[in-house]
């Protein structure tokens, strides 16, 4: 196989690999936003705009060297969240060591 050959099927690895990563990092933010939308009584813009919203958190961690905890952090909150009284959100002390583990990466 020459070195050329070689080249494009690696580079076709990685751009498959790196489509897979954001489409499956999009469909969790969308099942929380969606999950999000329904106890608000949302439309489609603001499902949207949630799932834009966290797509740049998550960028913007990854930026600042805080992906992992970024992530822990949002799988916690996916799990977790919940709707009561048309408030989603998080209840109690849920995901509070996570939280604080992604603000001392992120702020501090």
């Amino acid at each position: 196989m020459s070195d050329t050959n070689l080249g494009w099927k690696a580079a076709a690895l990685a751009i498959a690999v790196a489509a897979s990563v954001g489409i499956l990092g999009c469909e969790s933010f969308t099942t929380y936003c969606e999950d999000q939308n329904s106890c608000h009584d949302g439309n489609e813009q603001d499902l949207e705009a949630c799932i834009v919203d966290k797509e740049h958190e998550s960028e913007a961690a990854s930026e600042f060297g805080c992906g992992d905890e970024f992530s822990t952090f949002q799988d916690c909150v996916e799990e977790k969240a919940e709707c009561n009284n048309d408030v989603f959100g998080l209840d109690g002390d849920d995901c509070e060591d996570e939280s604080r583990e992604y603000s001392k990466c992120r702020f501090l």
